[in-house]
């Protein structure tokens, strides 16, 4: 009587890290449909085109689920029922009737976990499809973007949102990242955190990764040093664009730079290179700024008389007044300071100027 029951307690036992074992395997896959249902999440809050197939995405795991709790209450139910027969085998058969049984057991249990990892595959492979989609839309968004702020100079609220929320999308380890991929962390570090550090290190690895020269990464660039008032760095970076594509913009950029660094003489050089008509108004009071810090006054009224606005902008009838002052020709010094007063009677500047020239 004493060794069935020790044959029994130790059956008990044996079953338990059997069952233990089991269920120490259906966690495991539990964990991994967790993570896979968080990553779905993620896509789920994806554009309307994706919609559908993140909803039978959403579907198919509802299913997996369900079918997996179905598969561990009845399995367990199951082996709960079935201890007493177990132990009435083991006592009348012996440990190696318990052997033949746990085999059987582990069989179909295994039988089971095999299938879930499949539907987990499966779920995977949809997953990643999906990644794939999102993926070429990201950059299709990337490039629409790219045009826009090209034309624009500006950047929307919409378009942070997507710039913010196609990084959530990267992947985690920095060593998988494409080219495309720092480009636009860059841009959202650049456009919508201005963490202009972060944007320079992010194109920097985009410029490096890329086979081939790319006037949006590189400008970015130069841009992220002019932010961080970086200007030699941002003025190497425009020269080196400027030796694969002749692009006003960057001569512009360039002139700008010059000027920062109080080089006018070749900020004038850079800012004559510019063809591009809409540019030609800034263009032409930049360099009548920088021929009066030579001062060449002559040449800066040249300029001044070329820009469009010069009968209603301040800053140009400002110029107007610095340079006859400085020529010594007080009555069109005078003459520019009546008209900027009556485009704004009550300018102090402009005020304190005429004062000072009719004194």
């Amino acid at each position: 009587m004493y060794k069935l029951i020790l044959i029994f307690i130790i059956g008990i036992n044996i079953y338990a890290n059997e069952n233990e074992i089991m269920s120490d395997k259906f966690n495991v896959l539990e964990e991994k449909i967790n993570k896979i249902e968080q990553k779905n999440v993620l896509l789920e809050n994806e554009n309307i085109k994706l919609t559908e197939k993140v909803n039978a995405l959403d579907t198919h795991n509802k299913y997996i689920e369900n079918t997996y709790m179905t598969i561990i209450e009845s399995n367990q139910n199951n082996l709960d029922n079935f201890l007493w027969i177990l132990a009435s085998i083991i006592a009348v058969l012996g440990l190696f009737g318990f052997s033949a049984i746990s085999k059987y057991i582990n069989t179909k249990l295994n039988k089971i976990i095999n299938k879930k990892q499949n539907e987990l595959d499966i779920l995977i492979e949809n997953v990643k499809d999906l990644e794939k989609g999102l993926k070429f839309e990201y950059l299709q968004k990337l490039a629409e973007f790219s045009q826009h702020n090209k034309k624009t100079g500006e950047i929307t609220q919409a378009e942070k949102d997507w710039l913010i929320y196609y990084v959530e999308l990267l992947p985690q380890n920095e060593d998988e990242r494409t080219f495309e991929d720092w480009k636009i962390l860059a841009f959202k570090y650049y456009y919508a955190d201005n963490d202009f550090e972060n944007s320079t290190k992010s194109i920097e690895k985009s410029i490096k990764l890329n086979p081939k020269f790319d006037f949006e990464d590189n400008k970015l660039l130069m841009y992220s040093y002019v932010a961080m008032e970086q200007y030699e760095k941002a003025i190497k970076q425009c020269l080196e664009i400027l030796e694969e594509n002749d692009i006003d913009e960057i001569w512009y950029e360039l002139g700008n730079n010059y000027m920062y660094i109080n080089e006018p003489i070749k900020a004038i050089e850079a800012y004559l290179s510019v063809k591009e008509e809409t540019k030609q108004l800034a263009k032409n009071f930049n360099i009548a700024k920088a021929y009066s810090l030579i001062g060449n006054y002559h040449k800066t009224i040249e300029y001044l008389n070329q820009c469009k606005d010069k009968e209603t902008n301040l800053d140009v009838l400002y110029g107007f007044v610095e340079s006859y002052e400085n020529l010594e020709n007080k009555e069109e010094a005078i003459n520019y300071t009546k008209k900027a007063l009556e485009i704004e009677p009550e300018n102090i500047e402009f005020q304190e100027i005429l004062y000072s020239l009719n004194k």
